[in-house]
């Protein structure tokens, strides 16, 4: 998760501890709290609308860069 808000995203990490992660945007905090009972997602394409190739009936983000 680390690397997607600071590689792809290029936020600023403020804190990186067990429990939490922040990053800094503007003039804004974006934290985020780990759940102890996490999944990892699966490897698989979410089902999105306008694209054939998802599999999984679940949440999916697109983003255009």
């Amino acid at each position: 998760m680390k690397w997607f808000y600071s590689d792809i995203l290029q936020l600023i990490l403020i804190w990186d501890d067990k429990g939490s992660i922040a990053f800094k945007i503007g003039e804004h905090q974006l934290s985020i709290d780990y759940n102890e009972e996490f999944n990892p997602p699966s490897r698989k394409f979410s089902i999105q609308p306008g694209w054939k190739g998802g599999t999984e009936p679940r949440i999916g983000w697109s983003l255009e860069l």
